[in-house]
């Protein structure tokens, strides 16, 4: 019963001995400048199994003057971590010991580690300082300046689309002028070049429907003054309901430019006989509402 009792305090210190040797605390130096960085090496014997324990740290070397902390690394059958701190004010410290949960269950307790913080000196004459360094200069990447380039591209892309629907309205609804033709005469004229590319018969339906409207929308902005080419079709016959053309040839007008819709904007299909039904009737609605000039003896 003696025996056992004077064994056990023997075991208990010679495995707080192997524990401290398992693991230790080391520095790259126990002398250091205030504001200057020092590493802390922590080693272990074993495998580590999580976060190593700074809570006892915490007044010493506060969470704030911990740079960095890396990862552990294998070398030599020890694992190592680094730990960058720095010390502000001039003292004499002693870092408490850090316990590490080990993979087979125990903790390993590093030693305590001395610092002695010695305030910067200051040079004598100004020969004796330092040479100031140049800024660090951040390398540029061209994400930087993504917001500079998206407002550029966005000018560009207004600017064209201001050109092409400036192009476009001069091409469709000035030319007439320009030409001297009357409404009815360009839309004559271009509903004969539509009809020679036969566009319906070779399948682009999509394209004849657009082209179409396109010429009967011109004609009637030019021949009524109504903003057909900006409207929808149902705005447009909205407004020809205020004119003198006919109300059944409206409704038919209103059901061509249904049709053509569908095709253009839905991928719908019109009826086989659309290409020539609709044809007919562009030539029928130009014929029944192009301006006829009044005679000097019809005035009188």
């Amino acid at each position: 019963m003696r025996i056992h009792s004077l064994i056990l305090p023997v075991l208990v210190c010679f495995s707080a001995a192997v524990s401290a040797q398992m693991a230790q605390l080391t520095s790259d130096s126990n002398l250091v400048e205030t504001g200057s960085k020092v590493v802390l090496h922590l080693s272990v014997r074993e495998i580590p199994a999580g976060t190593p324990d700074f809570s006892d740290w915490n007044e010493v070397i506060p969470e704030d003057n911990r740079l960095r902390e890396g990862a552990w690394t294998n070398g030599n059958g020890f694992s190592e971590k680094d730990i960058t701190v720095i010390f502000f004010e001039e003292d004499s410290i002693t870092i408490p010991p850090v316990r590490i949960p080990l993979s087979n269950g125990d903790t390993a307790v590093t030693n305590a580690l001395n610092i002695q913080v010695i305030a910067t000196p200051a040079p004598d004459e100004i020969v004796d300082m330092s040479p100031i360094r140049d800024i660090k200069r951040e390398e540029k990447y061209w994400s930087d300046y993504w917001p500079l380039l998206a407002i550029i591209l966005a000018v560009i892309a207004l600017a064209l689309a201001g050109y092409f629907i400036v192009r476009y309205r001069r091409n469709r609804g000035i030319g007439s002028r320009s030409l001297q033709w009357l409404p009815h005469e360009l839309a004559l004229r271009k509903l004969g070049q539509l009809k020679q590319r036969d566009l319906w018969s070779a399948g682009n339906a999509k394209e004849y429907c657009d082209e179409l409207t396109g010429i009967m929308r011109e004609y009637l902005e030019l021949r009524f003054g109504v903003p057909a080419l900006e409207s929808t079709s149902a705005e447009l016959i909205q407004k020809l309901k205020s004119t003198d053309i006919p109300v059944e040839t409206v409704a038919v007008l209103g059901n061509i430019l249904f049709q053509a819709d569908l095709a253009k904007f839905a991928n719908g299909t019109p009826p086989p006989e659309f290409g020539d039904i609709s044809m007919q009737f562009a030539l029928r609605l130009i014929d029944i509402t192009k301006y006829q000039p009044v005679s000097p003896n019809e005035a009188s």
